[in-house]
């Protein structure tokens, strides 16, 4: 029970990475790569977000709109912090987690979903943004949005009215988005009088796209990039909920250097004495003492009975997870999981038969996954190579990679043809679903970075513009293997470092 709950907690612990806020994007300054000389596609750009806690609103669309993301204000946190040592000398530690428990649902209750998968509260929601760009000329000033430098890049790329930015709750079941994602396309053929559309699925985007081309086919989509997208699912959903969890201190150093680099003297210092590994431990035994409690009184109500977490699950482990999650108490959430059953059953358990059936009707489909960021600390697989958010083999459908600031063994190397391993031997791309179509950003930030018209967002409107399907053969200043510095500039030489523990790159 004890293990279970914690997992639950973990879960929280990921949402909280996703919530992370963007940073203004601002004009790239530095070009390294000249792109090949194509017209730009004649059609429509939709932009498919991706999951992010702060984006939320009430009332959207009315005069009544307001910012919904997290109900944070110091007021609140100071009473909060005033109100410990009274709850410490009245009962002790269960009665500090007491008030650490009700703040918690203070911050976030009222972005959960009831025991349908429904909002709990209907008046919360995600704000969208209806037509083409040109309707919208907002949107730069609003923060939530991480695909912020893609968006405007496209803007200026193809032009306002030729651009659209597909929000919707992604808390929900990924069959309704794929609906409105159904509208979104036709609305966007109209208005621009194209017969088929372009698509950039971003991070969570990526489930919500793969349905909708089960649903609906491929016929409306001209070219489809994923995006350090979810198509694949999701190792840290499917590591927590299946109980996978580690909170590793080696992980942890190199994720609090990549997150605070002015402290990484500070982290490794804690990780050669020891502080840091038993940090970890407490907060893994604090988790398991009061789990029963986090469980009842916060995740579930909040997250667990959000159909999106269910929805990034791999297929194969999906009724472990449940089974572990819930145990019995599956029962009490049939409308929740009637929804997640048939998104797992007929979309995430099919996804490269449904891939590849496009791609052979003639939808060019292309794949970018970053690689070298260490992600959230908390579960199994977090060591694995990441972009700080999701894990490089689950958006890369499939390719063999090894731990950040680690290269891979021998025999991982010899599998395949070698010409699909990265220089720094981090990456064989030889076992990803779409290897020839699969391309790797070494130091890539989630989701294309910050800058606008870098070589990063230029090198995806060359995928997009490709009026053929492209390869990592197709273009000699795009290999497969490609390095971005802090500016965003691409490099086909690998001359980054790994995070390693100790603060020692080996690569």
């Amino acid at each position: 029970m004890k293990k279970r709950l914690l997992s639950l907690l973990l879960c929280a612990a990921l949402m909280f990475g996703c919530a992370l806020p963007a940073f203004a994007a601002v004009k790239a300054d530095v070009h390294t790569v000249e792109p090949p000389a194509i017209a730009a596609s004649e059609y429509p750009l939709i932009i498919v977000r991706g999951m992010q806690l702060n984006g939320m609103v009430r009332y959207a669309g009315t005069d009544r709109e307001e910012k919904a993301s997290v109900n944070f204000n110091a007021g609140d946190l100071l009473k909060t912090l005033v109100k410990i040592p009274a709850a410490f000398l009245t009962g002790g530690k269960d009665k500090i987690v007491d008030v650490l428990l009700d703040y918690a649902y203070g911050l976030f209750g009222h972005m959960g979903c009831d025991a349908n998968g429904d909002p709990s509260d209907p008046d919360v929601t995600m704000r969208t943004f209806e037509g083409s760009a040109a309707n919208y000329p907002d949107l730069p000033g609003e923060p939530s949005v991480r695909q912020l430098a893609m968006f405007l890049s496209a803007v200026e790329h193809y032009g306002a009215e030729n651009v659209y930015f597909f929000s919707y709750d992604w808390r929900l079941d990924t069959f309704g988005n794929a609906a409105l994602l159904e509208q979104e396309i036709d609305r966007a053929m109209a208005e621009t009088g194209k017969d088929k559309v372009n698509l950039v699925a971003c991070s969570m985007g990526g489930v919500v796209t793969l349905t909708y081309l089960t649903y609906y086919g491929s016929g409306k989509v001209n070219a489809l990039l994923s995006d350090s997208a979810t198509m694949n699912g999701a190792e840290c959903a499917t590591d927590v909920l299946c109980g996978d969890i580690l909170f590793d201190a080696a992980t942890a150093d190199r994720y609090l250097t990549r997150m605070l680099p002015a402290l990484a003297p500070l982290f490794h210092t804690m990780y050669r004495t020891g502080s840091l590994g038993r940090l970890c431990q407490f907060l893994n035994k604090f988790a398991a003492d009061y789990g029963e409690e986090i469980y009842s009184r916060v995740l579930i109500p909040i997250f667990g009975t959000m159909p999106a977490f269910w929805e990034l699950c791999s297929p194969e482990r999906y009724e472990e997870a449940k089974r572990f999650a819930y145990g019995e108490d599956e029962s009490q959430w049939p409308a929740l999981f009637e929804k997640t059953d048939k998104i797992q059953r007929e979309v995430c358990a099919n996804k490269l038969a449904t891939l590849q059936t496009a791609m052979d009707n003639g939808m060019i489909f292309s794949v970018v996954a970053n690689y070298n960021t260490p992600n959230v600390p908390v579960y199994k697989n977090a060591g694995l190579q990441g972009d700080g958010i999701l894990e490089t083999r689950a958006m890369s459908f499939g390719a063999t990679v090894s731990e950040v600031g680690k290269t891979l063994s021998d025999s991982e190397l010899a599998m395949g043809d070698a010409k699909y391993v990265s220089a720094d031997h981090c990456v064989n791309a030889s076992t990803a679903a779409f290897r020839d179509q699969t391309w790797f950003i070494k130091d890539g930030e989630h989701i294309c970075g910050t800058l606008v018209d870098s070589d990063i967002t230029r090198f995806y409107f060359t995928l997009l513009d490709s009026p053929v399907q492209p390869t990592i053969d197709t273009w000699e200043q795009y290999p497969q293997f490609l390095q971005a510095d802090r500016s965003d500039a691409l490099s086909a030489t690998l001359t980054g470092k790994t995070f390693a523990a100790k603060g020692e790159p080996v690569c």
